[in-house]
């Protein structure tokens, strides 16, 4: 076994067969790939460069939220993506189990589908986070309500006393939790 040396006292020299001396050890460096990193913003193809939201899909489709719009990534190129409102500050992204993407943009909370918008929901304040559950039930929390979406249809749950959350975790119907500066909040119950 090797002493912790300072790092400056223990490597010595590479031999030039992949293999590194350190205080008479042969240890065997593996190469590994590098990464190569593309950076994207409003220059090819995004709304702006600022990011509020990212999720992923079903069909394994990148989309992009903005504080100026919202956009899809196959992997290739942004497409824009028409969410017909006037405000376009992208809240939250949430993909669901049967391949529905949801945005928030304000009050409103947007369904697409096949990536086409095929509903608005006005839901009581700013829409800032969503779960699915352990039963695939969705839970959207605004900044002033807890909704549910258990048969297609989003159903208040209670007002929501704590307008500075910073995430929500839904693990099944009788637990949902919320997390803030204030602690972590768990309604329970069905």
């Amino acid at each position: 076994m090797l002493a912790n040396p300072k790092c400056s006292d223990t490597v010595r020299k590479q031999n030039g067969k992949g293999e590194l001396i350190v205080q008479g050890y042969s240890l065997k460096l593996k190469k590994t790939k590098q990464k190569i990193r593309t950076f994207y913003n409003a220059a090819n193809g995004l709304p702006s460069d600022l990011i509020t939201a990212t999720v992923i899909d079903s069909k394994g489709v990148l989309w992009v939220g903005t504080d100026n719009g919202l956009s899809k990534f196959d992997g290739k190129k942004f497409t824009a993506v028409d969410i017909k409102a006037d405000d376009a500050y992208i809240t939250m992204l949430h993909a669901d189990k049967e391949g529905a993407v949801y945005a928030g943009v304000g009050n409103q909370l947007l369904r697409f589908k096949d990536g086409k918008l095929v509903s608005t929901t006005e839901l009581d304040g700013k829409v800032l986070h969503a779960a699915t559950d352990y039963n695939g039930v969705d839970w959207v929390l605004t900044e002033k309500l807890l909704y549910s979406n258990k048969n297609g249809a989003f159903e208040r749950i209670e007002p929501n006393d704590t307008p500075d959350c910073a995430g929500l975790a839904a693990f099944h119907e009788d637990a949902v939790f919320a997390a803030g500066s204030f602690g972590l909040q768990i309604l329970h119950g069905k």
